[in-house]
């Protein structure tokens, strides 16, 4: 079960299909209407975890009760041309984790 949010500020993507990237939370372009401009976005989410075919418990992993996603990213559109460039932290998957982790995620897109 997951909960959350995200918040687009701009022009880019309010008339568009969103997807949402399964591993980072990030929302990217399904469709395209090549719209000159920008847009920022902030999001978060957290999930109350029952069990991982990824990271059974058989495997000595204990796993934490919720996930927590939290993420910014920036899209950019001029004519044929487009992209995209986030950044996420993904808290901790188990207890022996030391730490959550920070990934970036980059989409380019050209028309041609």
């Amino acid at each position: 079960m997951r909960a959350g949010f995200d918040y687009i500020f701009g022009t880019v993507g309010r008339n568009e299909l969103l997807l949402r990237d399964v591993s980072s939370g990030q929302l990217y372009r399904g469709t395209r209407d090549y719209e000159p401009g920008t847009s920022f976005v902030l999001g978060a989410d957290v999930a109350k975890v029952f069990s991982s075919i990824y990271l059974p418990e058989e495997d000595g992993l204990e796993l934490t009760d919720f996930r927590t996603r939290a993420r910014a990213g920036f899209h950019w559109q001029q004519g044929n041309a487009g992209f995209f460039y986030g950044l996420s932290y993904l808290g901790k998957e188990f207890e022996s984790q030391s730490e959550g982790q920070l990934v970036g995620s980059l989409r380019l897109h050209w028309a041609f």
